[in-house]
């Protein structure tokens, strides 16, 4: 019985080495779990984090483009502008110029007309003077 007594107390003792090393690998197993929820959650919160950032960048973005598209109709509205004041000015000048062209023309027409009227006073004087109807100066 003594043997039977020994061999439980050995059984006893390498179950309970059985036992403890089992805990061990439980602890061991405990602390790799929580070391990686402690990286899994640090991770969800960088993760966060850079959600945050970048929300704040879409944020600044969106606001970028918000400013561009206030700035574009801003500019297209003052090129439509600018082209209504152009079109205006061309024609303005268009009718200078038309003014001009008439007056010229008009100035060489009555320029011409005074060349002629002298021209043919001359010519008729000395024709007259030539058929002897009218006596030289």
């Amino acid at each position: 019985m003594q043997d039977r007594s020994l061999a439980a107390g050995r059984l006893r003792a390498i179950q309970a080495e059985l036992q403890r090393i089992e805990q061990w690998k439980f602890a061991d197993s405990q602390r790799q779990l929580a070391e990686l929820e402690r990286q899994q959650q640090a991770l969800i919160a960088a993760l966060n984090d850079m959600e945050k950032l970048q929300d704040l960048v879409l944020a600044a973005r969106a606001r970028r483009l918000r400013h561009l598209a206030e700035e574009i109709a801003r500019v297209r509205q003052e090129s439509e502008q600018q082209a209504r004041r152009l079109l205006e000015q061309t024609s303005r000048a268009k009718m200078a110029a038309n003014l001009s062209q008439r007056a010229d023309r008009d100035a060489r027409r009555t320029a011409e007309g005074k060349d002629l009227s002298l021209l043919l006073e001359d010519r008729l004087g000395r024709e007259l003077q030539a058929s002897g109807k009218i006596a030289g100066p």
